[in-house]
């Protein structure tokens, strides 16, 4: 290496220790080995290359803060979402994660806009939490019945349909108390089913072609191109179909995630190992009507792999049902459920132009997840606001018929006020139309009269 050079990247070397030191990490080692390597065999004389690199200087100074400005600007509006969350909720945060999730978004580049979205699609969340844990409380305690009433009708809507009952069968959670007819002292969100990969382009065009009953909420084919089940509401219920594989090694399970906070969506596929799927639908009578069901052996054994407070409760119950010897024969062949794929990907829900799907029951297209439509997430909100009304309908209802049933608690009370804006706006719609009516009454009468 020549004089010329060694001068160089000398300079260089020297300007990088002193802007690291001015500016904390604004260049990296990898970064300084690319400028040296920029100007090596360069023909210019060396004050010309100098003065490139002084260029290149201030416009990465100029870039680094920009950008602390705007890490700045995010870190304060993160510290005052979460001391909102912290002073309404009373949720307290780890430090740790707040970084990690600031971290995060930093390294997105997000807008204010993109920003102030996640931020509200958290604060939703954890008032939806928050009213679960209130309402979990009172099903345990004895004040309130479970809303497992309306699990049972949407399931009896399910299976009194010749084409679903055919080709869906249920899994999870519901599966303890169809079968042994007992109340769950926990709430149960919605009804998880299974259905042949191979099967589901009929079950989507079938669900199309009769949505009055069956509105579809998301549909991971739409969002990625790829078939990983489906979410619907049927009768203010939450509805799933997850696709399921058969393989050589056992039973493969599709299904997805949509992270709203994060604008994400997860794919996963998970193999349950050392079983065939066929072999574990029964045929079960419930009150006259027959319901596929994963027996409640495979039921036992998944849920007792996934130990969480509702699988253990479940479990009790669940109990009193399983073949204990079938049940000891599965557990020596059944592996645990292992994830076998999982994916997750960006959404930029805003941006999304395309409509979800046609009324007509046209074939769904094949697209990215970039092509989420508006049309789609205002469909699932105003679906998700229906199902809250028709549940809180219900549970009014009930409190009606049940006099001992105690005043709910502060924090209820206002985390319900989002639920009660649709009645509202119902009320002032009903007292427009008195007033409309009234004032034609009073026109006509006094025609009469005149």
């Amino acid at each position: 290496m020549d004089e010329k050079y060694i001068e160089i990247n000398t300079y260089i070397d020297n300007l990088a220790t002193y802007l690291n030191q001015e500016y904390p990490n604004i260049l990296s080692d990898e970064q300084i080995s690319r400028a040296k390597t920029m100007f090596n065999g360069s023909s210019e004389n060396i004050d010309s290359i100098k003065s490139q690199i002084d260029d290149l200087t201030r416009q990465t100074i100029e870039e680094y803060v920009k950008r602390k400005e705007k890490q700045q600007k995010f870190r304060d509006v993160t510290k005052k979402r979460v001391e909102h969350i912290k002073r309404d909720y009373g949720i307290e945060f780890d430090d740790d994660k707040i970084e990690q999730f600031t971290s995060k978004m930093l390294e997105q580049n997000l807008s204010r806009e993109q920003i102030d979205r996640r931020f509200e699609a958290i604060d939703e969340s954890i008032k939806s939490e928050t009213r679960k844990k209130v309402l979990e409380e009172q099903v345990k305690s004895g004040m309130v019945d479970s809303n497992f009433s309306d699990i049972r009708e949407t399931i009896g809507i399910l299976f009194d349909d010749s084409m679903l009952s055919s080709t869906l069968s249920i899994y999870g959670g519901t599966i303890p108390y169809i079968m042994t007819g007992e109340e769950p002292k926990r709430i149960i969100g919605d009804v998880d089913t299974h259905a042949k990969l191979e099967d589901m382009s009929k079950i989507r065009k079938y669900i199309l072609e009769h949505q009055d009953k069956y509105h579809i909420i998301s549909d991971s084919l739409q969002l990625c191109g790829e078939d990983y089940g489906m979410e619907l509401s049927v009768n203010g219920v939450d509805v799933s179909i997850f696709p399921t594989i058969a393989s050589n090694d056992g039973m493969v399970v599709r299904n997805f995630s949509i992270q709203e906070s994060l604008e994400q969506i997860t794919t996963k596929a998970t193999l349950f190992g050392g079983i065939n799927e066929e072999s574990q639908i029964i045929n079960y009578n419930s009150n006259g009507r027959n319901i596929r069901l994963m027996s409640p052996e495979f039921t036992y054994i998944t849920k007792a792999a996934a130990k969480r407070e509702k699988d253990v409760i479940d479990n009790q119950v669940l109990a009193k049902v399983v073949d204990s010897e079938k049940l000891r024969q599965m557990q020596s062949t059944m592996k645990k459920p292992e994830v076998i794929e999982t994916q997750t990907k960006r959404i930029d829900i805003k941006k999304k132009q395309d409509d979800f799907h046609t009324q007509t029951g046209q074939t769904l297209e094949q697209e990215s997840f970039a092509k989420r439509s508006q049309s789609e997430v205002k469909i699932a909100n105003q679906i998700k606001n229906k199902n809250k009304i028709i549940k809180y309908q219900k549970e009014q209802q009930k409190q009606k018929n049940k006099p001992k049933v105690k005043t709910l608690t502060q924090s209820s009370s206002n985390s319900s006020s989002t639920g009660s804006k649709g009645f509202a706006n119902v009320i002032t719609l009903s007292l427009i139309v008195s007033f409309v009516c009234g004032t034609l009454f009073m026109i006509v009468y006094m025609a009469i009269k005149g």
